[in-house]
């Protein structure tokens, strides 16, 4: 008996892996784009997509879709994907800092660990909807993660706050989630501060280091006047 040729393509194992999927999206992005002129609708995007993007390169981050606000990126590595998280929200509240409200971008984050069905260049199965769910309860400015998440990325150096265990729609059972402790600048390592970060300290110290001199001076002036006077 001879097969068909789709029968002998069905028979193709199914791929599948393990992995790290992080979401990330703008918080409010329906009432902001609404409100916006189409220059500075673009000049969000494109801030949102640049910042995103050198971020996820930086920590080997895949990404498997964008739809309107939000990506979705695979990482091999769930430290890689933590540190990406926590530098995405650093990164967004330097830029959103002296911005007009509109056109600040507070965003959220949302992991999980688990494996993936692989077809083609989509990602399948519970670990995206998964993600998906933890999304859809995460706060703005937030990192949540799932408990995998948890113990598989290297997080010694990372707080952590226990949110609880959580039921959610189209999962069987509860997920444990946790949630990165703030200030996030803190957990950075200072080589990997911002330039902005830099330069404010530069400009501390050379502030502090010309009244210092003035200071001085001033000292000596005054010591020379009342030396020529007595």
């Amino acid at each position: 008996m001879i097969k068909s040729p789709i029968a002998r393509k069905s028979q193709k194992p199914i791929k599948s892996e393990l992995c790290t999927i992080l979401m990330v999206d703008i918080v409010g992005y329906s009432n902001r784009s609404a409100n916006l002129t189409r220059e500075k609708f673009s000049e969000l995007h494109d801030a949102f997509d640049s910042i995103s993007k050198d971020l996820f390169t930086k920590h080997d981050g895949k990404i498997i879709n964008k739809a309107g606000d939000a990506y979705l990126t695979k990482f091999s590595s769930a430290t890689s994907a933590l540190n990406c998280a926590i530098e995405l929200q650093v990164a967004f509240k330097n830029y959103s800092r002296w911005k007009e409200e509109l056109m600040k971008l507070p965003i959220r984050v949302a992991m999980h660990t688990g494996e993936v069905i692989v077809r083609g260049t989509n990602l399948f199965g519970d670990t995206v909807n998964t993600v998906a769910r933890i999304e859809s309860i995460t706060k703005s400015g937030d990192i949540v993660v799932s408990e995998s998440v948890f113990h598989s990325a290297n997080g010694n150096n990372v707080p952590f706050r226990y949110i609880g265990a959580k039921k959610m729609k189209g999962l069987k059972y509860p997920i444990k989630l946790f949630c990165v402790k703030k200030p996030y600048q803190k957990i950075l390592n200072p080589s990997r501060l911002y330039l902005s970060d830099f330069k404010k300290v530069k400009s501390f110290s050379v502030t502090a280091l010309l009244f210092g001199v003035i200071i001085i001076v001033a000292i000596m002036i005054l010591a020379f006047t009342f030396g020529l006077l007595f």
